[in-house]
């Protein structure tokens, strides 16, 4: 009972709070000047993307402007490297070489310059006052062969669902396709 009575008093209201946030706002692009994203990683977005949204009933997502790593804002360079060290045991097959491209492509932001590279039915995050469903995707990560890919994809629902994981790719026959994913956060 005296859980119960812990659930109403504290849990209610702090459901509540979480729930009805009534401004949400995309972060602040990056100046145009940062790095740029690639053909190569736009291509590798983009079966991505459809890999996980071509099924779905989703008639538009809110790309954000820039790329995130998967590690949270302001984490230190050695918070990456734990992270990707996790992603690494749960991909065997994932080349050091792809992690060591992951990490130095993913050391800042990028901004993306046309989402419709990203995903056919994207709106830029700064263009429209949608909020969800959301996505933020990482620079992606590629061996030296061209063969292999590692991204990150945030995506969000609603204030309190969504997730993120990372996604090892491999091109075969000229095609990009999923072969892991590893969750890192769900909400």
């Amino acid at each position: 009972m005296a859980a119960l009575r812990l659930i109403v008093i504290f849990g209610f209201p702090l459901l509540y709070v979480a729930c009805s946030r009534s401004e949400i706002t995309a972060p602040s692009p990056p100046p145009r000047s940062s790095p740029s994203i690639t053909s190569d990683e736009y291509s590798v977005l983009a079966a991505l993307m459809d890999s996980l949204l071509g099924r779905t009933s989703v008639d538009i997502i809110v790309l954000y402007d820039s790329t995130d790593s998967g590690v949270f804002l302001g984490s230190t360079d050695s918070a990456l490297t734990v992270t990707l060290a996790y992603v690494s045991q749960n991909f065997p097959e994932l080349e050091s070489e792809t992690v060591m491209d992951y990490k130095a492509k993913n050391l800042e932001h990028a901004y993306i310059d046309d989402p419709k590279k990203v995903y056919t039915s994207c709106l830029r995050a700064s263009q429209t006052d949608k909020v969800f469903p959301s996505c933020q995707v990482s620079r992606v990560g590629l061996a030296a062969d061209g063969e292999q890919a590692l991204v990150y994809v945030g995506m969000s629902w609603a204030p309190l669902a969504g997730g993120g994981a990372y996604y090892l790719l491999s091109r075969i026959n000229g095609s990009w396709i999923v072969i892991r994913s590893v969750g890192t956060w769900i909400s």
